[in-house]
């Protein structure tokens, strides 16, 4: 298979430094004093130096250290109501967005606005952007002009062509389109809550299906599902790819979020839902990085004063979110090139508890996006 995507970039991260002035002659405020000559001491040592002196004059003391959000647990919500009743039962009801669908035009003056946020000093690069929503090729996979936009949110947003590129280019081994379409169904049974899923033929081609009560959502809310289906390449399914595929996405979702942060307020079902994963996941910190750690415990719970009492995230998505594996699953299933290429520091060839880690460690989320979907989500930063 080729190389089908472009490594999502990830920011470098910002080291602080603070520094401490020592003004001529005197120590600086709360340290200790200079030394005074050396001398001998007798057996019997030396008496105790002076304490320092005492912090009295504000412009020579440093301000006090302001605690770091990321470094101090799970956040609880400061409007309940960006959440489903689920998690916050006295949270404002809600319902999937009610229709009409908009049309070609108003999901393209809409797609329009959205990469104005993206590309607000790049008129060429919202220009190619706006060509893929209209390209024949892909009007011909995807039909649905909220899915074709849903595309093209993604691939602005993540600054990725690789999920467009193996929509309209992948082959099978036979030589045969590899995706088929990506289009809205109706789930019934066991799938009827399902967002999205991929359906094999036997001869390894891929349909990509949107759950038909997302047809009236605004399109950027699957965007990141898209990314996530993709990943789907085979018949085998198991907790770990799951898991790796859950995680993925729902970093991707706190990229849309931090950059679109009025979708957090739409109200609808599914921008609750999404609102819902990406706080579990920036709740989910390593106490002393602040990074998104799904492993780490966080002695509290995730969502503080919400119905679900889990303190992990990992134990969290194994009880609550994926209840269709057992928690102790650790089946691994095949890998494929496209992983790979997002996750060059991790070997791809399956997906497995190795794997999971080290999406883990690796996940290209920044901590300015962090905070800024936190603000998205009115989550308490303790300001």
């Amino acid at each position: 298979m080729k190389n089908f995507t472009e490594t999502v970039a990830r920011a470098g991260r910002r080291r602080w430094l603070l520094g401490v002035v020592v003004l001529a002659g005197l120590g600086a405020c709360g340290s200790p004093p200079d030394p005074a000559p050396v001398t001998p001491c007798e057996e019997s040592g030396c008496p105790a130096p002076e304490p320092p002196p005492p912090c009295t004059v504000s412009d020579t003391c440093p301000p006090p250290t302001a605690e770091d959000p990321l470094k101090s647990g799970p956040r609880p919500p400061g409007n309940i109501s960006r959440f489903p009743q689920s998690l916050y039962p006295a949270a404002a009801a809600t319902a999937p967005a009610a229709g009409p669908a908009l049309d070609e035009k108003g999901v393209l003056a809409q797609l329009t606005g959205y990469l104005d946020v993206e590309y607000p000093d790049d008129p060429q690069g919202k220009q190619a952007m706006l060509e893929l929503f209209g390209a024949p090729r892909l009007r011909q996979k995807v039909a649905n002009p909220t899915l074709r936009a849903s595309l093209v949110a993604y691939t602005a947003t993540a600054r990725d062509l690789g999920v467009a590129d193996f929509i309209l280019n992948a082959k099978t081994e036979s030589g045969e389109d590899k995706v088929q379409a990506v289009a809205f169904l109706k789930f019934s049974g066991s799938e009827d809550s399902a967002a999205a899923r991929v359906r094999l033929t036997t001869r390894g081609q891929m349909y990509i299906d949107f759950n038909d009560v997302r047809r009236f959502e605004h399109f950027a809310l699957s965007a990141c599902s898209l990314f996530h289906e993709v990943l789907h390449q085979d018949a085998a399914v198991a907790l770990m790819e799951e898991a790796t595929l859950y995680l993925s996405g729902v970093a991707c979702e706190i990229k849309v979020l931090a950059r679109h942060p009025e979708l957090a307020a739409l109200g609808t079902q599914d921008a609750r839902f999404l609102n819902a994963r990406v706080a579990f996941l920036l709740n989910s910190r390593a106490p002393a990085s602040g990074k998104i750690d799904i492993f780490a415990e966080q002695g509290k719970q995730l969502m503080p004063g919400s119905t679900v009492p889990s303190t992990q995230w990992w134990s969290h998505f194994t009880r609550y979110v994926y209840t269709m594996f057992a928690p102790e699953d650790r089946t691994p299933t095949p890998g494929n090139d496209l992983l790979q290429a997002y996750f060059p520091e991790c070997d791809a060839r399956q997906f497995d508890m190795t794997f999971l880690q080290c999406v883990n460690a690796h996940l290209p989320v920044t901590r300015e996006e962090m905070l800024a979907a936190m603000n998205a989500l009115e989550l308490n930063l303790g300001k």
